[in-house]
């Protein structure tokens, strides 16, 4: 299967102190919280795929030769996955 592009659903949000930022839901009933790498991942998916957006988030980090990119993947695509589910990315 091929993989889709990521859009971002724009959504009122918030910072708020503790590396924490609230967004209002699609459906403007809840609050999601995203902690700094989800917040990264959806401030940073648009238009990209999901290996893309991944290798995006592994060269920002600071140590990245401690760091398993399979593991990061396998993390980021669960993080996408909630993110998607929660109607905060779609897929083209």
């Amino acid at each position: 299967m091929k993989e889709q592009k990521m859009i971002k659903v724009e959504r009122p949000f918030e910072d708020i102190e503790g590396n924490e930022t609230l967004v209002l839901s699609e459906d403007g009933m809840s609050i999601l919280s995203l902690n700094p790498i989800s917040l990264f991942l959806w401030k940073n998916c648009n238009n990209k795929k999901l290996e893309e957006l991944v290798r995006l988030l592994f060269e920002q980090c600071n140590n990245n030769t401690d760091l398993v990119y399979e593991d990061i993947y396998s993390d980021c695509k669960n993080a996408v996955a909630h993110l998607a589910k929660n109607g905060l990315i779609r897929y083209t």
